[in-house]
């Protein structure tokens, strides 16, 4: 009784501090809610939180039929992208992190007997490290985002620059990970100027044959393990190797030049059918990738990132989904494929503040892919404007997207707008 009476007066204090703190919303909002375990503050467990919105109007693909099997060119909706909770916890050398989430509501889905489907809490991470060597090495394991290929392969879903992270960055998103993740070890480290990230995970199980032999190449379950890692020269300010989550932007608040390379290796994970044989096939991501984050001046600041990327999934392969799709196909495009892609964003934090140092950052994106199944390539487009109340924390984004879908006749691209209009908020 006296040990929980003592942990309820401690979670009060610590509420109550937090609600007389002098400090800016950002500084108090980036603090979050945490429960020192003693005196010095280095045991702890911190609580958080975070919510995006998006509106949304859509062009959709040639051929979309509605609910009642009708076509339909265009729409809008309200959904909601991401819900979650999390907990950090720092214990002498151990860390723990732990991230419940609901992905994707649309308004498909709602707890009711008429919903087309109920929403689901899951966890997105789920692991704990320990230190090797306090400041330089920690060794973990669990549902962890320690990827390879990229550092976007690891991007944080709060601190993008646009509304979402790049699928390009995330190769096995939809099919071998759960949302960008794997349960598995990670070793994580940094000294000096090299930082980096291994891991060895167990994928999910996805198998996307079909009924009969078609030629193509598809994922299938297996009992391998996949490699990964992501290697990076950090030439300035130095980025946490505890977390494996990277910022977009950081607003002028460090100066970055990393250079990075990775890899991501899961051996006999797809199948491909040409003619009557059948090969199990090797498949093999590699990233090379530059990141770029200074401040400009006293209150201006750019961002700049460009990525290139090999992934060998096996002969021909293609795969095409839509992000929160309303309708079958509404909204997908090849994501994914064998071949080359190649993405570059740049963001600029306009030098003046508006009331209460608010910040504006107008910003463009661009991905190219060339997929060795398709008869060309083609460059996906976005641009918009990120308006920051409390820098990441409480941010609205605009975002225009310029979508290209192939045209029956496979002999070009057309092009379908759409506007998404994000709220994003944690602490």
């Amino acid at each position: 009784m006296k040990k929980t009476s003592i942990l309820l007066i401690s979670i009060i204090l610590c509420f109550l501090s937090f609600g007389q703190s002098e400090k800016s919303l950002e500084e108090v909002l980036s603090r979050g809610l945490q429960l020192n375990m003693d005196a010095s503050g280095t045991r702890f467990i911190k609580l958080g939180m975070g919510i995006q919105s998006w509106a949304r109007y859509m062009e959709f693909n040639p051929g979309t039929l509605d609910y009642h099997g009708d076509p339909i060119g265009e729409d809008f909706d309200f959904t909601l992208r991401r819900t979650y909770i999390s907990i950090f916890g720092v214990y002498d050398r151990w860390t723990s992190f732990a991230m419940l989430a609901m992905d994707s509501q649309t308004p498909k889905v709602l707890v009711g007997p008429f919903g087309q489907a109920k929403p689901e809490f899951f966890f997105y991470d789920i692991w704990t490290s320990y230190d090797i060597i306090p400041k330089h090495l920690c060794l973990g394991f669990g549902l962890n985002m320690f990827n390879g290929t990229s550092r976007y392969a690891s991007a944080s879903s709060a601190r993008t620059l646009g509304v979402d992270p790049i699928v390009i960055g995330v190769p096995n998103l939809i099919t071998t990970e759960q949302l960008g993740r794997q349960t598995g070890f990670f070793l994580s480290g940094q000294f000096n100027l090299f930082d980096f990230r291994l891991s060895l995970s167990k994928p999910f199980i996805a198998d996307t044959r079909p009924i009969l032999n078609v030629p193509g190449t598809y994922e299938i379950p297996n009992t391998f393990p996949s490699i990964k890692g992501y290697f990076t020269l950090q030439l300035f300010d130095k980025e946490s190797y505890k977390m494996p989550f990277k910022s977009s932007s950081y607003l002028g608040k460090a100066k970055i030049l990393n250079i990075g390379f990775g890899f991501d290796y899961h051996p006999k994970s797809t199948v491909s059918f040409i003619g009557t044989e059948r090969l199990l096939n090797n498949r093999l991501h590699l990233g090379f990738d530059i990141f770029y984050d200074s401040p400009i001046g006293e209150k201006g600041a750019l961002t700049v990132y460009a990525g290139a990327f090999k992934f060998d999934y096996g002969p021909d392969y293609n795969l095409s989904f839509g992000v929160m799709n309303p309708f079958p196909g509404a909204l997908s495009q090849f994501q994914l494929g064998t071949g080359t892609s190649a993405h570059f964003e740049a963001g600029y934090v306009l030098p003046f503040r508006i009331a209460d140092g608010h910040k504006i950052q107008p910003f463009i994106q661009f991905t190219y892919r060339n997929f060795d199944a398709m008869p060309k390539s083609n460059i996906h487009y976005n641009s918009g404007i990120n308006y920051y109340f409390a820098d990441h924390n409480i941010k609205t984004t605009l975002q225009w997207e310029y979508r290209p879908v192939w045209r029956e006749s496979l002999s070009n691209y057309d092009y379908f707008n759409m506007i998404i209009y994000k709220i994003n908020f944690f602490f």
